[in-house]
């Protein structure tokens, strides 16, 4: 049996995919069946009494303008309570209201209190990085940073001081570290890269501010 010009073949199997697609796209829509759309986080800031709702930036509680030059995306403030609330139980972790605490130090970094100085003889590592690095969403104790020093205390006397803050591009990583992190003496220095972080922070103030993206992102006046 001869076979059939390659353009009748062609034709046949776009036509099959054109009556497949508008087969499923129609039980999609008699059942109708959507993707699951997240609803966004919800922030509320450490007030010293109670916890109240707000954005990101909660008036100053949770983050302030960065006193350095290029870095458009603050500061963590010192001594932050802040917690964070989803639509939804993620895997277990999150506390009866789906949401967790997180908490600045007096440095102005991720967890909790350290001395500005090293202690002798310990290897003190800086992580640099955006919220991917601060861990926002998860205990203090359960960020990828901790977790590393856990398991690394194990063999030698070590810290690793969370220096991530979210927003935050490679540009602002190298800012805050010539000018805060340096200080601090680290042995040795981990960024952690998302695409993301090659953006300047105007375009991504520019998304959240233009109502783009989900939640309340907004730089302080």
């Amino acid at each position: 049996m001869p076979r059939r010009p390659l353009r009748q073949r062609l034709t046949a199997v776009g036509l099959g995919l054109l009556v497949g697609s508008i087969a499923v796209e129609a039980a999609l829509r008699l059942g109708d069946i959507k993707p699951t759309r997240h609803q966004p986080p919800r922030w509320s800031a450490w007030d010293g009494s109670t916890f109240q709702r707000t954005d990101m930036w909660g008036e100053g509680l949770i983050k302030q303008a960065s006193p350095f030059a290029g870095i458009e995306m603050g500061q963590y403030t010192p001594g932050a309570r802040f917690r964070v609330e989803y639509d939804r139980q993620h895997r277990g972790h999150l506390d009866q209201d789906n949401g967790v605490e997180m908490s600045i130090n007096q440095l102005g970094l991720r967890g909790p209190e350290v001395a500005r100085v090293k202690s002798p003889g310990t290897v003190r590592v800086i992580g640099l990085g955006d919220s991917f690095t601060f861990g926002v969403g998860v205990k203090d104790e359960h960020t990828f940073l901790r977790r590393i020093e856990q398991s690394l205390a194990e063999h030698r006397k070590i810290e690793i001081l969370n220096a991530g803050t979210q927003g935050y591009n490679t540009s602002d990583e190298l800012i805050a570290f010539e000018n805060r992190w340096l200080g601090l003496k680290p042995d040795a220095v981990l960024i952690t890269f998302y695409l993301n972080d090659v953006y300047r922070d105007e375009a991504e103030v520019s998304f959240w501010n233009n109502g783009e993206g989900d939640g309340i992102y907004l730089r302080p006046s």
